[in-house]
């Protein structure tokens, strides 16, 4: 009796405990502010969140401006708009880590931690390794 009532709670409550990892993915999801004036779009990609450069001040729509510092020079002539910056990035709150962040100023990927500072407000690390880390606060 015990092992059918607790089949039947794990079966009620398994559709909640998969909706509630879906909403903490879906608390840093949309586009974000970056520290340069450029934006970031934050989505799914998985079962992880990814980041790709958005329309902004810092790289208007139809923007011609490539990846030409990227170390790789294959990869130099390829558009940044709509570039993933961020992969791979799992967990949820209070933060993301274990991905990488892609530094298209610098043409360096770091390792990268994500962490919502309020509703509005997310600190974005990357380190090259860790203590050597440096932060941002992007906004909504």
């Amino acid at each position: 009796m015990k092992i059918l009532a607790l089949c039947a709670a794990v079966t009620v409550l398994a559709p909640t405990l998969a909706v509630s990892e879906e909403d903490n993915a879906r608390s840093i999801l949309g586009v974000w502010k970056t520290a340069e004036d450029g934006a970031v779009e934050i989505y799914a990609c998985g079962a992880a969140v990814c980041g790709r450069l958005a329309p902004s001040p810092a790289l208007p729509a139809g923007s011609g401006q490539t990846d030409s510092l990227n170390k790789d020079p294959a990869l130099r002539e390829r558009k940044l708009l709509g570039l993933t910056i961020i992969t791979g990035m799992s967990g949820g709150p209070p933060r993301w880590v274990g991905g990488a962040i892609y530094n298209p100023r610098d043409g360096h990927t770091y390792k990268g931690e994500l962490a919502p500072v309020g509703p509005d407000r997310l600190k974005v690390t990357g380190c090259l390794v860790p203590p050597l880390c440096r932060s941002q606060i992007w906004t909504r």
